[in-house]
């Protein structure tokens, strides 16, 4: 909770910004040379910070130092893999979103590259995961279930990987994050053209 990090354009090239959340100030970090580079996540010990980023003209995930040195690639694939999330608990498992199997679905690996799995079954489209801070359960968006082509926050135990779908029939929803109590969900639903913040509990009710 010390620090943030988010992607931005500077002068006309994507580069990770990580700023201190108790100054508000800038601070260092080293960017490799990419066309894209996206989707920060801090390891729970605060030494590492995984991101996505195209090195050999794919996007795949990375890993390097809190100030960006010592960068090391752990996927490798002809694919686009984004949004690399580790287990707030034991920081050694990663959840990701990749294509390698030709759309876009939930993966999961040990944060050296290894053991990767596919969570989602392959329907739709996959986005947004976030850990609870349990480490046990996971969110997500998908387009599988209501609503077909518009995403639907869904959760998953990762001990039997069956997923409950939280939201239906309200727009596109997208984005969820666990709030720090692990019994409640932020996340971003559109309707129309009105696109708001909202927050339900984690069985989907008071939204």
């Amino acid at each position: 909770g010390r620090m943030f990090a988010f992607n931005t354009l500077v002068k006309d090239t994507w580069q990770i910004m990580v700023h201190s959340a108790e100054t508000g100030k800038k601070l260092p970090f080293y960017n490799p040379v990419s066309s894209t580079i996206e989707t920060p996540d801090f390891t729970p010990d605060e030494k590492h910070v995984l991101y996505s980023a195209s090195l050999n003209g794919y996007v795949n995930i990375c890993i390097a130092d809190i100030n960006g040195g010592n960068m090391t690639q752990l996927t490798h694939v002809k694919s686009q893999e984004v949004s690399p999330k580790v287990n707030p608990k034991t920081g050694r498992d990663v959840l990701f979103i990749s294509g390698r199997s030709g759309v876009e679905q939930l993966w999961h690996m040990n944060i050296d590259g290894s053991d990767v799995e596919r969570i989602s079954n392959g329907e739709g489209y996959v986005a947004n995961p976030a850990w609870n801070p349990n480490g046990q359960l996971i969110a997500f968006a998908w387009t599988k279930g209501f609503e077909p082509g518009s995403y639907n926050i869904f959760i998953m135990d990762m001990a039997d990987k069956k997923p409950n779908q939280l939201t239906s029939n309200s727009g596109k929803n997208e984005n969820p994050w666990w709030a720090p109590d692990g019994a409640h969900l932020v996340y971003q639903s559109t309707h129309g053209r009105s696109t708001q913040i909202y927050t339900m509990l984690a069985d989907g009710t008071h939204s």
